[in-house]
């Protein structure tokens, strides 16, 4: 039995260390593999709804899983940068929101999870101020910023959060008539530590270009 137990917990122990933090109790590793190798070459917005179902689906019959809400919030800013009709637009992203506070109640994430989770959020209030810069600029920006902020705080090697929030300097500094002096090294820091990350696995490894 001793023998038994020992075994049991050296393979929960390598499963952790492979999952980079990021293991799931619930959820088939490989149900959420394959949607998110769908997810990595979907480019219509066809083809992001379709993927999107399938996180739907996995959300639906694990509800208490993160990542599968992570990823409908994740794709359901994807499809917004695609939708024209307004109404479609604001649902899109008022549930992305949805998502995100949902994992944000879960109790004993990882810092590199609420990373993720801080990123995406800060990504999708930069999404509302694409629509319209002049009016929902002001009233998020401090949104983005702070989120961006955390996710950084949380864990300063986050590829994601250091692309996102340079864009963003970017665009906030060239607002103002300046330039944000980081913003290339840092999106070479983000380049490099994403081709680190493994990209046959449900974790976190997506990736943006955003044309300023």
């Amino acid at each position: 039995m001793k023998k038994f137990v020992f075994i049991y917990v050296c393979i929960m122990a390598v499963s952790l260390v492979s999952t980079n933090t990021y293991a799931q109790n619930d959820v088939p590793q490989q149900q959420l593999a394959a949607a998110v190798s769908r997810l990595d070459t979907a480019r219509t917005a066809k083809e992001l709804q379709e993927v999107r179902n399938l996180f739907q689906r996995i959300s639906i019959n694990y509800p208490s899983d993160w990542m599968a809400a992570y990823y409908l919030a994740y794709t359901n800013i994807n499809i917004f940068f695609r939708e024209d009709n307004p109404a479609t637009k604001k649902q899109l992203i008022e549930e992305a929101r949805m998502y995100l506070d949902k994992i944000k109640r879960e109790k004993g994430l990882s810092v590199e999870i609420r990373s993720e989770i801080s990123t995406l959020s800060g990504y999708s209030y930069y999404a509302l101020m694409s629509v319209d810069p002049q009016t929902n600029g002001p009233k998020y920006s401090s949104h983005v910023v702070s989120a961006y902020a955390e996710a950084l705080k949380l864990n300063p090697n986050n590829p994601r959060a250091i692309l996102l929030n340079a864009y963003f300097q970017q665009s906030l500094s060239s607002f103002m008539g300046g330039s944000y002096t980081s913003f290339e090294s840092d999106k070479e820091k983000a380049k490099l530590l994403h081709e680190q990350e493994k990209k046959d696995t449900p974790i976190p490894h997506w990736w943006v270009e955003i044309k300023m």
